[in-house]
């Protein structure tokens, strides 16, 4: 018996990209990942190796009482760990980064509002008029005070 897949249609194929492509949205360059990642994980095993070499060196060193401590706080040492976080889905991901174009263009009409270069438009909200109002003469007593 022969099993054939079917043909995905392209929407189909989009909908599974969105859900099983990950991005990396932890904020920084997408490059540093390549170094960072591998260094925090040298970090925690470092310290952890630290911490034991220390405890063994007080037993090596110590009579039996010392010997005794030194084991039960190297038992009792809980290993320090490290996980990546994990990446975002691709959908999650566009739409962070839609949601965040948006709050960008919205400050810049705000700052347009009021240093005066746009004119304040009749329907906006009262609470962003109001806004637009007290940081407009913010910016007036700014101006005055450079002067």
């Amino acid at each position: 018996m022969t099993h054939t897949t079917r043909r995905r249609t392209p929407q189909e194929k989009k909908t599974l990209s969105l859900t099983r492509d990950r991005r990396n949205a932890y904020g920084e360059n997408d490059k540093a990942s390549r170094r960072c990642i591998p260094a925090n994980k040298r970090r925690v095993n470092r310290v952890n190796r630290r911490v034991e070499r220390h405890h063994l060196s007080v037993a090596l060193h110590g009579d039996e009482e010392i010997r005794d401590r030194a084991e039960q706080r190297l038992l009792a040492h809980t290993r320090e760990t490290w996980r990546k976080a994990a990446d975002l889905p691709l959908g999650e991901y566009q739409a962070r980064q839609r949601n965040r174009r948006v709050q960008r263009h919205e400050w810049h009409l705000f700052e347009q509002y009021v240093h005066g270069q746009r004119a304040v438009p009749d329907d906006l909200d009262a609470q962003t008029a109001h806004a637009v109002g007290l940081f407009q003469n913010l910016w007036a007593l700014h101006s005055q005070a450079q002067v």
